[in-house]
This record gives structure tokens, C-alpha cells and sequence, in this order.
């Protein structure tokens, strides 16, 4: 990630540093992986921020996926038809992306690129 689409710059860093966080430990849930009660709030707050769009947060790291692809001799398109949807779930604002903004944006991509 080398630059990010945000307005205000404190969100890119707090994106880096949790990805920085959740890279080092991907099987760690968010409490454990970021080691502190008050850097698990920090992530939750990002993820919830009203100003922080998940398009802003796949933007963030799009020109470094072109580069790779360019880069590679063969990439692959893989769909995945799996469609989440926790609408129907209590909404915690505290704790979990809104569900709605949730939906609406993990139903509309489906396709992954990978290297073989």
C-alpha cells in the first residue's frame, strides 16, 4: 500500500497498521492479533468509521495488484459465487462493519486474481 484515497491521512496509517497487524497473525482473531484492548477499538473504530468506505479501503492497495499482475506471466480469474449477507443479524456499531455496507459491497465483487 503505497498511498492511500482518504481524506484525512490518520486513516491510512491506521489501515496500514492494521493490515501490518492482521498480516502477522491471520488466524488470530482482531483482539488477539492486535495484542491491546485499546488497538482492537482503534481497528473496530476504522472499520466502522463513516468515513471510511470499503472502496477507499480496496483502492488503497489496487495500483500495487496491477503492478503484480502486470508483472506475472499468467494470472488467473477465479469467481467465488458466495454471497454474504448477515442483514438479518443485530447490528453492533461497536464491534462489526454495518451490515448493510457490508453486504452490498462483499455481493458485488466475486472474482479473485491469483498466480498460479
Amino acid at each position: 500500500m503505497k498511498s492511500h484515497p482518504f481524506s484525512d491521512f490518520r486513516h491510512g496509517q491506521r489501515l496500514r497498521e492494521t493490515v501490518r497487524l492482521l498480516a502477522e497473525q491471520p488466524e488470530a482473531s482482531v483482539p488477539q492479533a492486535s495484542g491491546s484492548a485499546s488497538k482492537s477499538q482503534s481497528m473496530y473504530r476504522f472499520w466502522t468509521n463513516e468515513r471510511v468506505q470499503p472502496t477507499q479501503i480496496l483502492a488503497s492497495h489496487r495500483g500495487s495488484v496491477v503492478e503484480r499482475a502486470n508483472a506475472a506471466a499468467v494470472v488467473l480469474a477465479i469467481q467465488d459465487t458466495t454471497d454474504l449477507n448477515i442483514s438479518s443479524q443485530q447490528l453492533s456499531k461497536r464491534l462489526c462493519w454495518d451490515s448493510r455496507r457490508l453486504h452490498s459491497s462483499a455481493s458485488r465483487n466475486g472474482r479473485r486474481g491469483v498466480r498460479p
